[in-house]
């Protein structure tokens, strides 16, 4: 992380600077003590790693997820494209309106996981995501591969996801 932050990784700088971004937006998220806000910081962080201006995000966030985890069980089990719409739509709710009454931990939590696992595979691959628009172009072809029922030849093989196991204790009120 150092290096891409330093520019050894050969990124571009405005990807540089998204990734700077995010990062700090994550770490403040994680010493928050207000749910609402660091639910807030997380949305913010996984918008800028995967959206760019003009996108709809409500439709383009689920499908740059599952670009990087939608192989997985939990993908599929989890419902995770609907909780990822659902959380924007918190989050837009929030935001536009000031409504956070339907906002819970297991809201933060998903959405800690979620921004944690497309963080690590970008950092962990940033030879393949030089820059948003290459990692734009990974997820149109991931989506491709599945409207043509292919096995995906696009993810990179040491693609992960990370789930931890929580208890009812982990869900309660921060």
């Amino acid at each position: 992380m150092i290096d891409i932050l330093n520019g050894r990784m050969g990124t571009t700088d405005n990807w540089t600077r998204d990734i700077r971004n995010a990062a700090i937006l994550a770490g403040q998220s994680q010493s928050c003590d207000k749910l609402t806000h660091a639910f807030l910081l997380n949305m913010i962080a996984i918008e800028t790693l995967l959206t760019s201006q003009g996108d709809s995000y409500s439709s383009v966030l689920p499908k740059r997820v599952e670009a990087f985890i939608g192989w997985t069980t939990a993908w599929a089990i989890g419902d995770f494209e609907n909780r990822i719409q659902g959380a924007y739509k918190k989050r837009c709710a929030f935001v536009h309106a000031g409504k956070f009454d339907g906002l819970t931990v297991r809201d933060l939590v998903f959405s800690d996981d979620i921004l944690f696992n497309v963080f690590f595979n970008i950092v962990k691959n940033i030879d393949i995501f030089r820059s948003k628009e290459d990692l734009i172009l990974f997820s149109k072809k991931v989506e491709a591969e599945h409207l043509l029922g292919i096995d995906t030849k696009v993810r990179p093989k040491n693609i992960a996801f990370i789930q931890p196991v929580y208890n009812d204790k982990d869900y309660q009120q921060i």
